[in-house]
């Protein structure tokens, strides 16, 4: 799955969230893992690329993108979390259909998470070391020229989001 979609989140009804990559580049062995750290107390875990253990087997030029974009969506959305822009994810299911989307992309995966930060603001994030493998089914659909002007945008409507939920925030006080 390369996005989640509001359909397959209105449609769950269990109170822990899966999502993953169907192409197999996501292992199904790192379920568990995932699992164990979530009902550890956690509201989401991510599978990592990038904490002490995990790997992607990504070309270079992607793992540098990668890093960037991580860097920025660390900062835009204030989750210490390494790995933020995969998709390999466990989320806490109330508190992700609280979430109202509008980003259409990859994108939508930092929409929730920040989105879930300020609905909760002791939101638990931890990640667990997985292996990011090659894709082994299918074509990415990522046309790189629309990839960055599409996160570019969703960078100015985070921040956007959070100015507005901290002035929401403080006009409540």
């Amino acid at each position: 799955m390369e996005e989640l979609s509001e359909q397959g989140i209105k449609a769950a009804r269990y109170d822990k969230f899966l999502i993953m990559d169907s192409d197999g580049s996501h292992n199904p062995i790192y379920i568990p893992d995932i699992y164990k750290k979530f009902v550890k107390g956690a509201d989401v875990v991510i599978g990592s690329r990038y904490v002490k253990g995990g790997k992607t087997n990504d070309s270079k030029v992607s793992i540098i993108m990668s890093h960037i974009l991580n860097f920025v969506f660390r900062i835009i959305t204030g989750i210490k979390a390494k790995d933020i822009s995969t998709d390999f994810r466990m989320y806490d299911t109330k508190q992700l259909k609280a979430v109202k989307l509008t980003c259409q992309n990859y994108d939508i995966l930092q929409e929730v998470l920040l989105k879930m930060k300020i609905n909760n603001r002791k939101l638990v994030v931890k990640e667990t070391p997985i292996v990011f493998e090659k894709r082994l089914y299918g074509e990415s659909k990522r046309q790189l020229f629309k990839f960055i002007l599409g996160y570019v945008k969703t960078l100015f409507m985070l921040i956007g989001v959070r100015i507005n939920a901290s002035f929401n925030k403080n006009r409540q006080k």
